[in-house]
Protein backbone atom coordinates (compact mmCIF):
# COMPACT_ATOMS: atom_id res chain seq x y z
CA UNK A 1 0.00 0.00 0.00
CA UNK A 2 1.19 3.48 -0.84
CA UNK A 3 1.08 5.46 2.40
CA UNK A 4 0.08 8.71 0.65
CA UNK A 5 -3.04 6.94 -0.68
CA UNK A 6 -4.36 5.79 2.70
CA UNK A 7 -6.92 8.57 3.08
CA UNK A 8 -8.19 8.36 -0.50
CA UNK A 9 -11.37 6.65 -1.62
CA UNK A 10 -11.10 3.53 -3.79
CA UNK A 11 -12.14 5.61 -6.85
CA UNK A 12 -9.44 8.22 -6.11
CA UNK A 13 -6.79 5.49 -5.76
CA UNK A 14 -7.93 3.99 -9.05
CA UNK A 15 -7.69 7.39 -10.75
CA UNK A 16 -4.13 7.90 -9.53
CA UNK A 17 -3.05 4.42 -10.55
CA UNK A 18 -4.51 5.03 -14.01
CA UNK A 19 -2.85 8.44 -14.40
CA UNK A 20 0.11 7.04 -16.42
CA UNK A 21 -2.40 5.27 -18.68
CA UNK A 22 -4.27 8.53 -19.32
CA UNK A 23 -1.01 10.43 -19.80
CA UNK A 24 0.10 7.73 -22.26
CA UNK A 25 -3.08 8.04 -24.30
CA UNK A 26 -2.76 11.82 -24.45
CA UNK A 27 0.93 11.67 -25.32
CA UNK A 28 0.57 8.86 -27.88
CA UNK A 29 -2.25 10.69 -29.67
CA UNK A 30 -1.28 12.49 -32.83
CA UNK A 31 -3.88 14.00 -35.16
CA UNK A 32 -6.55 12.28 -33.09
CA UNK A 33 -5.06 8.79 -33.63
CA UNK A 34 -2.94 6.61 -31.34
CA UNK A 35 0.68 6.35 -32.43
CA UNK A 36 1.45 2.63 -32.13
CA UNK A 37 5.16 3.13 -31.44
CA UNK A 38 4.45 5.64 -28.68
CA UNK A 39 1.83 3.32 -27.20
CA UNK A 40 4.31 0.42 -27.11
CA UNK A 41 6.89 2.70 -25.51
CA UNK A 42 4.39 3.69 -22.82
CA UNK A 43 4.03 0.05 -21.74
CA UNK A 44 7.81 -0.38 -21.53
CA UNK A 45 8.24 2.89 -19.66
CA UNK A 46 5.61 1.95 -17.05
CA UNK A 47 7.69 -1.11 -16.20
CA UNK A 48 11.00 0.76 -16.24
CA UNK A 49 9.66 3.36 -13.82
CA UNK A 50 9.31 0.67 -11.14
CA UNK A 51 13.06 0.93 -10.59
CA UNK A 52 14.14 4.16 -12.35
CA UNK A 53 11.68 6.57 -10.72
CA UNK A 54 12.74 8.59 -7.71
CA UNK A 55 12.61 6.33 -4.65
CA UNK A 56 9.46 7.93 -3.20
CA UNK A 57 7.54 7.05 -6.40
CA UNK A 58 8.85 3.51 -6.91
CA UNK A 59 6.04 1.91 -4.83
CA UNK A 60 3.53 3.93 -6.89
CA UNK A 61 4.97 2.75 -10.20
CA UNK A 62 5.13 -0.85 -8.92
CA UNK A 63 1.38 -0.68 -8.33
CA UNK A 64 0.84 0.98 -11.71
CA UNK A 65 2.91 -1.69 -13.46
CA UNK A 66 0.82 -4.56 -12.05
CA UNK A 67 -2.11 -3.73 -14.33
CA UNK A 68 -0.73 -1.15 -16.76
CA UNK A 69 -1.02 -3.24 -19.94
CA UNK A 70 -4.56 -4.35 -19.08
CA UNK A 71 -5.64 -0.84 -18.02
CA UNK A 72 -4.04 0.68 -21.12
CA UNK A 73 -5.99 -1.68 -23.37
CA UNK A 74 -9.22 -0.93 -21.45
CA UNK A 75 -8.58 2.80 -21.79
CA UNK A 76 -7.98 2.44 -25.52
CA UNK A 77 -11.34 0.62 -25.75
CA UNK A 78 -12.97 3.37 -23.69
CA UNK A 79 -11.44 6.45 -25.30
CA UNK A 80 -10.62 5.40 -28.87
CA UNK A 81 -13.49 4.80 -31.27
CA UNK A 82 -12.90 3.89 -34.92
CA UNK A 83 -9.25 4.94 -34.51
CA UNK A 84 -10.26 8.43 -33.29
CA UNK A 85 -9.31 9.46 -29.77
CA UNK A 86 -12.02 11.11 -27.67
CA UNK A 87 -9.61 13.66 -26.21
CA UNK A 88 -12.37 15.56 -24.41
CA UNK A 89 -13.15 12.47 -22.32
CA UNK A 90 -9.44 11.85 -21.64
CA UNK A 91 -8.93 15.47 -20.57
CA UNK A 92 -11.95 15.30 -18.26
CA UNK A 93 -10.55 12.18 -16.60
CA UNK A 94 -7.16 13.92 -16.25
CA UNK A 95 -8.90 16.85 -14.53
CA UNK A 96 -10.25 14.33 -12.01
CA UNK A 97 -6.69 13.02 -11.53
CA UNK A 98 -5.41 16.56 -10.92
CA UNK A 99 -8.07 17.09 -8.23
CA UNK A 100 -7.00 13.91 -6.45
CA UNK A 101 -3.30 14.83 -6.68
CA UNK A 102 -4.18 18.08 -4.87
CA UNK A 103 -5.34 16.00 -1.89
CA UNK A 104 -1.91 14.41 -1.46
CA UNK A 105 1.04 15.61 0.59
CA UNK A 106 2.47 18.64 -1.22
CA UNK A 107 5.96 17.15 -1.71
CA UNK A 108 4.62 13.83 -2.99
CA UNK A 109 2.10 15.61 -5.23
CA UNK A 110 4.80 17.81 -6.77
CA UNK A 111 7.07 14.83 -7.37
CA UNK A 112 4.22 12.87 -8.96
CA UNK A 113 3.23 15.80 -11.21
CA UNK A 114 6.81 16.20 -12.41
CA UNK A 115 7.17 12.47 -13.00
CA UNK A 116 3.95 12.31 -15.03
CA UNK A 117 5.07 15.29 -17.11
CA UNK A 118 8.39 13.58 -17.87
CA UNK A 119 6.52 10.36 -18.61
CA UNK A 120 4.34 12.18 -21.16
CA UNK A 121 7.34 13.82 -22.78
CA UNK A 122 9.10 10.46 -23.13
CA UNK A 123 6.05 8.75 -24.66
CA UNK A 124 5.42 11.66 -27.03
CA UNK A 125 9.01 11.60 -28.27
CA UNK A 126 9.12 7.82 -28.86
CA UNK A 127 8.35 8.15 -32.56
CA UNK A 128 11.15 10.63 -33.14
CA UNK A 129 13.72 9.44 -30.62
CA UNK A 130 15.65 7.05 -32.85
CA UNK A 131 15.96 9.48 -35.75
CA UNK A 132 16.77 12.43 -33.49
CA UNK A 133 19.40 10.46 -31.58
CA UNK A 134 21.07 9.47 -34.82
CA UNK A 135 20.98 12.89 -36.48
CA UNK A 136 21.37 15.07 -33.37
CA UNK A 137 23.08 13.12 -30.57
CA UNK A 138 22.77 15.97 -28.04
CA UNK A 139 19.94 18.19 -26.81
CA UNK A 140 19.30 21.49 -28.56
CA UNK A 141 16.79 23.72 -26.74
CA UNK A 142 13.67 24.15 -28.86
CA UNK A 143 14.62 21.42 -31.30
CA UNK A 144 15.12 18.21 -29.33
CA UNK A 145 13.49 19.09 -25.98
Amino acid sequence: MITQFEKLSPREKELLLNAPVLVSIMAASFNNHINKRSAADAVKLAHLRTFTAVPVLQPYYKEVDKHFQENFELAIDRFVHDDVVNMAAVRLEMENVKEVIEKLDADFAGTLRLSLAKYAKHVKRAEHAVLESFLIPFEIHGLTD
